[in-house]
């Protein structure tokens, strides 16, 4: 009987959304901003987290952009400034690997508000190389918070 309420219990359905964008020639230029937009069903405390998706020849060992969320009608609702860890401390890539590509989903510490509506998710790269190569894409995944309000 326990077996059973223990199994009902842990089967609790996470609702992840997600999406990323394409970096032209996987050469991201400064100037040149990737923007997601996705459609927040509830306003809630949302888990961020930011997709990477780079080749094993990207040169550092970290990523660093800013990040603004706006809503459609471009009114600004938060900027984070952030460095992405991509390796592990012995130096390896912590990144799930295909052949020569590395997935990265970083989780942002803090729990951040967001309202219902369509959302952008703007990313700026501020990397001293400019165009930051090998970087394919850029995105974000949120999921409801279990922190309350």
């Amino acid at each position: 009987m326990w077996i059973i309420l223990i199994f009902m219990a842990s089967c609790h359905e996470v609702e992840v959304m997600e999406k990323a964008a394409n970096i032209p020639q996987h050469a991201w230029v400064k100037t040149q901003s990737a923007i997601v937009e996705l459609d927040v069903k509830d306003s809630a405390l949302y888990d961020l987290y930011i997709l990477v998706r780079h080749s094993q020849k990207f040169p550092f060992t970290h990523l660093i952009t800013r990040l603004s969320i706006q809503d459609t009608a471009g009114k600004q609702l938060g900027i984070m400034d952030l460095t992405l860890p991509l390796t592990k401390s012995d130096g390896y890539w912590s990144g799930v690997n295909i052949d020569d590509l590395y997935d990265h989903r970083i989780k942002i510490n803090n729990p951040v508000f967001l309202k219902s509506g369509k959302l952008r998710f703007i990313f700026r790269h501020e990397m001293k190389e400019n165009p930051l190569p090998f970087i394919l894409n850029i995105g974000v995944a949120i999921s409801k918070s279990k922190e309350p309000l």
